[in-house]
């Protein structure tokens, strides 16, 4: 997902994230799901971490805070912090990665740049539910 954290970028990302700040008060346990990505996302742009590990963050999400959390992965991203993740949102996910392995039946079925996985006719059908139409 990048390269090398900027790490300059915590003090300013602690003034954008007002809702994650708001959140600090609250017991972990009491949250919804995404006030806990939200929370997640702030660590992560606040810590000097080098590398950012995501295990199925998307899971149990309402499809709006799904969009949400990807957006601020995006912005994650955007500050160069390396990033891994799991995920089954495979096009939103390719969306954001600059590559990608795609895992069937616990075997790897394929991998490669996001932008060939994600034009794959193969990985469309099995992950992306179905073709896209090219134009030429």
């Amino acid at each position: 997902m990048g390269g090398h954290h900027d790490q300059t970028y915590p003090a300013r990302s602690a003034a954008r994230h007002g809702r994650a700040r708001r959140l600090r008060s609250l017991i972990a346990g009491t949250m919804s799901g995404g006030a806990q990505q939200r929370v997640a996302n702030g660590r992560a742009l606040t810590s000097t971490a080098d590398l950012l590990l995501r295990d199925a963050p998307s899971l149990g999400l309402t499809p709006i805070v799904v969009q949400q959390d990807f957006a601020a992965r995006a912005g994650i991203r955007a500050t160069g912090l390396t990033g891994i993740m799991v995920e089954q949102n495979a096009r939103a996910s390719l969306k954001l990665a600059d590559r990608g392995d795609l895992i069937g039946a616990g075997r790897i079925v394929g991998h490669g740049t996001a932008s060939a996985l994600s034009e794959s006719s193969d990985v469309q059908a099995a992950f992306l539910g179905g073709s896209t139409v090219k134009t030429e």
